[in-house]
């Protein structure tokens, strides 16, 4: 028990240290971690050879990564991404593995090692650059959706990788067994899989075939028919621990039926995921499943850092960092060349490019699988090892070198430079294909999107949800649709923003005659100014983005004096959650500057700036005195 709770101080400690030093200065948590497990394992020696088997466990993070990002996705999303999935995603693969294998045989080594060499590292790391890629919100970039299709392609390359390795095996060594005799057996990868249950172990192709198929179509049908009864029996108990445990049970138990038909856990996690992502229970799952998905996330990666071995680096070290930086050159130079080829904007080519360029964590299972089918040498496993190792520490350090080369980037997708907006769109369930084209657009625009994607309203509680989500915004996009104008919760949500008074951008997407859309909607300025928004025009979305962006320090500062406000009157207007005399003057100086465009004060606001005046200057007893008017008799600009 003692040795357990000194690991969990160890990894916890040093992880909270270095992802919050990095994550200051820039560069995300990713680094943070591996450079957590470099510290605890090879430098101190905190950590012993138990981080090997901890990364087992750790992986999982992986499995749950890939399932939340199908739970986001509509199949039909998929579908479409079926060009770049196959021949981004497909030619990036091909290209790669033949220039690194040129590469290797021109080192010396025979074409079977250097073929095997080649298609451990044409893969990227689906851990590293999807993570970095959702910190920076640049996953919905068209640069973070190439990536990520070439990333999934990779994934389905994994099993007929792994099927092809054995027949590249190299003759076995001779060993020398007890007698002195020469013995030539070699350990075959039946010892190495030993105790894993398996469903398939001694079927003929077809009964293979025949199990696989049937555990995929197991996922759909189970997501399909059987998901959502057995989510909503579970919560109608109102225990949200069941519907963790349940959450959890279904992506373990999906992970473990692949697992057992020779499939990657996380390709059967990502399907489920898909499956799933039409689901009335998909933010429930969303919520659940994401903290353990960063916690094992964050595990593996400091699992990673520490099981880098110093004292191989240390050996050699201008060989490694020459070797890493070589592989992420020549894997950059025709990601370059691909991006370019399927006319990715240049602003996100470098994304593209940096975010692959690494070698990933299938490498590490390669690697094990080709030296246990005796295809590559254990020297050279070793070696190549570190240079993995390496280049997935070095690729969150590049993409935050190029981060502000991408800011420089101009054109119509360069972002217009506003900090963190929060959006909340509103919208009718019938336009949810515009709402994902409006979210992918705005968070292009460093936006940061709210929205409530649930198919079937859950009373009172959803409603106090729902409001808790339009409190946090800074403005809401109403989208005006036929749909939109007869929807309940579309009108309901209307009454919130007027109530919050939050500034409304209403857009029409579909034509809708003006006297039937609500008298709140017709007062604001609607988007655009004649017609529907179009997206694929220019000059529409540059006016929409410098809309929302406008009065940014005024909208800001109302979004959180509305949080303090809220606070207040929920403690039953404690005198103790009032604001300090500094606190009151700057309140009072933004109240004088609300531009001419910007929603008013809550009465809640106004009810707390005066409160708050009256505790710090008791003398005033009458409401109606002019003194005690919430606008200040002088006004100052903002404090920056």
């Amino acid at each position: 028990m003692n040795e357990f709770l000194y690991q969990a101080t160890v990894y916890l400690f040093a992880a909270v240290l270095t992802v919050s030093v990095l994550n200051r200065v820039g560069l995300g948590s990713v680094l943070g971690y591996l450079l957590a497990g470099v510290v605890i394992g090879p430098i101190f020696g905190l950590v012993g050879p138990e981080s090997e088997s901890l990364q087992h466990v750790a992986e999982f993070g992986v499995v749950m990564m890939l399932f939340l990002i199908g739970l986001s996705i509509a199949p039909i999303e998929l579908w479409n991404t079926r060009y770049s999935l196959l021949g981004l995603g497909g030619s990036q693969i091909i290209f790669t593995t033949v220039v690194i294998m040129l590469l290797t045989s021109l080192a010396g080594h025979p074409w079977s090692v250097s073929l095997a060499v080649a298609l451990t590292l044409c893969l990227s790391s689906t851990a590293i650059v999807l993570q970095t890629l959702s910190e920076t919100s640049q996953l919905h970039s068209s640069g973070g959706r190439a990536a990520f299709s070439v990333l999934l392609m990779q994934d389905f390359a994994v099993i007929p990788i792994l099927a092809f390795l054995p027949l590249l095996a190299l003759p076995p060594l001779p060993l020398i067994s007890e007698d002195g005799s020469m013995d030539r057996r070699v350990a075959d990868f039946d010892e190495y899989a030993h105790g894993n249950l398996s469903l398939i172990e001694g079927l003929p192709g077809w009964g293979v075939t025949m199990i696989t198929i049937g555990a995929v179509a197991f996922i759909i049908l189970f997501g399909r028919f059987f998901a959502n009864p057995l989510f909503r029996f579970v919560s109608t108990g109102n225990k949200r621990e069941m519907q963790t445990a349940l959450a959890l049970s279904v992506v373990v138990g999906i992970s473990f039926l692949m697992s057992l038909v020779g499939l990657p856990p996380a390709l059967g996690a990502f399907v489920a995921g898909l499956v799933l992502a039409n689901s009335d229970f998909r933010d429930l799952i969303d919520g659940v499943i994401q903290p353990f998905k960063s916690l094992f996330m964050g595990l593996f990666f400091i699992t990673v850092g520490a099981g880098i071995d110093v004292g191989l680096f240390f050996s050699d070290p201008l060989n490694f960092l020459a070797l890493a930086l070589l592989l992420i050159v020549v894997k950059g130079i025709i990601l370059l060349v691909l991006g370019y080829f399927y006319q990715l904007p240049s602003r996100d080519l470098w994304i593209f490019t940096i975010g692959l360029a690494q070698a990933g964590e299938f490498g590490f299972v390669l690697l094990a699988f080709s030296t246990q089918q005796n295809v590559i040498p254990p020297d050279l496993s070793q070696k190549l090892l570190m240079v993995i190792a390496l280049t997935m520490l070095m690729t969150p350090i590049f993409l935050a070198l190029t981060r502000p080369v991408t800011r420089l980037a101009i054109g119509s997708g360069a972002p217009i430079q506003h900090g963190r907006i929060k959006v909340f769109i509103s919208y009718s369930r019938d336009n949810k294909e515009e709402m994902e084209d409006f979210k992918i657009f705005l968070e292009s625009q460093r936006f940061e999107v709210i929205y409530d994607s649930r198919n079937i309203p859950f009373g009172e509680e959803w409603k106090k949800e729902l409001r808790y989500l339009i409190e946090q915004a800074d403005v809401v996009i109403w989208l005006i649709s036929p749909p939109s104008i007869k929807s309940y919760w579309c009108n309901w949500e209307l009454r919130q923003i007027e109530e919050l008074k939050k500034k409304l951008v209403p857009i029409f997407i579909e034509d809708v005659p003006l006297n039937l859309v609500p008298k709140e909607v017709r007062a604001r300025q609607i988007m655009p100014g004649s017609g529907c928004f179009n997206l694929e025009s220019r000059d529409h979305k540059i006016s929409l983005a410098q809309l929302l962006a406008s009065d940014y320090d005024w909208i800001k500062y109302h979004t959180r004096l509305g949080d303090r406000a809220r606070v207040w009157d929920d403690a039953d207007r404690s005198a103790d959650r009032l604001l300090t005399e500094a606190e009151l003057q700057e309140a009072e100086e933004w109240y004088a500057q609300r531009p001419h465009a910007a929603p008013e004060p809550t009465p809640v606001i106004d009810d707390f700036i005066q409160s708050s005046r009256l505790h710090l200057h008791g003398n005033m007893s009458d409401k109606n005195d002019p003194a005690f008017s919430t606008t200040p008799k002088t006004k100052r600009p903002l404090k920056p």
